[in-house]
């Protein structure tokens, strides 16, 4: 499928970027924080967290699909977004690489098959305060 949304790449990121630029204007992530965000895809969200928090804060996109967080590095790589790293797990169940003081996801958690275990892994990979 990654060959689909890539060749869609253009409408899925422009058309579905406005729902995330408005989350992360009327929330801005304060600098120096580290921000998991769910499901990247080919990580623009990840990016943008990544330039909001500045450069002693960390975006770090994770997705189950390997293609889009290749993706997502490269473009990180090709836009000197330093701050942005990517990896590959599934957040139901795998090691998120915590600790986080925040989660975002714009769409990424409506493909889960089971929500609940993964709100309670990513839970666990927050920060305590």
């Amino acid at each position: 499928m990654f060959d689909k949304f890539y060749r869609f790449k253009h409408l899925l990121v422009e058309g579905l970027s406005a729902h995330s630029d408005a989350a992360l204007e009327r929330h801005c992530y304060p600098k120096g924080a580290r921000v998991l965000d769910v499901g990247c895809g080919f990580g623009e969200s990840t990016r943008l967290i990544a330039k909001q928090v500045g450069p002693t804060g960390k975006g770090i996109g994770v997705d189950c699909a390997e293609n889009f967080v290749a993706a997502a590095q490269q473009e990180a790589k090709e836009q000197a977004v330093d701050n942005a790293s990517f990896f590959v797990a599934d957040v139901q169940s795998e090691n998120l690489r915590g600790p986080y003081d925040f989660a975002f996801s714009r769409f990424g958690t409506m493909f889960f098959m089971l929500p609940g275990a993964a709100m309670r892994n990513i839970r666990r990979a927050q920060a305590r305060r």
